[in-house]
């Protein structure tokens, strides 16, 4: 299934929890999650919610290059954050947007989790929606930029058997 450029078949995708996806996500859920962020999703992200409601990709990587220094950098990439009937599943974005909130700050929705203490989240600015990993550093928590498109992200994700 392509959307827009981007065949979101190629993720191979499966379920993370148990040997199903969550039940998709409703049209109404969606509405009141761009509600609570302040924002639309994606269309990528909505059809993510609504075919493989918290699966993961078969890929487990994602390299960036550090603003700071100019390094490639490895980063996991273990699941997509389902929404969910259960309000209280602490993994369910619903959930997840109010409680990350105070973290990452307006304007944002976290989206996925990296297995290490970290997720990555998108963070609106000037309209366009960039990717962000947060890490939960020590004494430290910081967020670091990834990259401007969604796309982009999926579209370099890799397998590292290292990781699995």
């Amino acid at each position: 299934m392509k959307i827009g450029m981007f065949d979101l078949d190629s993720l191979k995708m499966t379920p993370y929890w148990g040997d199903e996806f969550y039940p998709s996500a409703t049209d109404e859920q969606i509405a009141e999650l761009e509600q609570l962020c302040g924002h639309p999703l994606l269309p990528l992200h909505k059809e993510i919610l609504k075919k493989y409601n918290g699966g993961g990709p078969e890929a487990n990587c994602f390299n960036m290059i550090s603003s700071e220094n100019g390094i490639s950098l490895q980063w996991p990439f273990a699941y997509f954050y389902p929404l969910c009937e259960d309000r209280n599943k602490t993994t369910n974005l619903l959930n997840l947007v109010r409680q990350y909130r105070r973290f990452i700050g307006p304007d944002t929705l976290p989206f996925a989790e990296s297995d290490y203490q970290e997720f990555y989240f998108f963070k609106w600015v000037d309209g366009e929606a960039q990717i962000w990993l947060f890490q939960f550093q020590e004494q430290d928590p910081e967020s670091r930029f990834v990259t401007n498109s969604f796309e982009k992200l999926l579209g370099n994700l890799y397998f590292d058997e290292d990781l699995d």
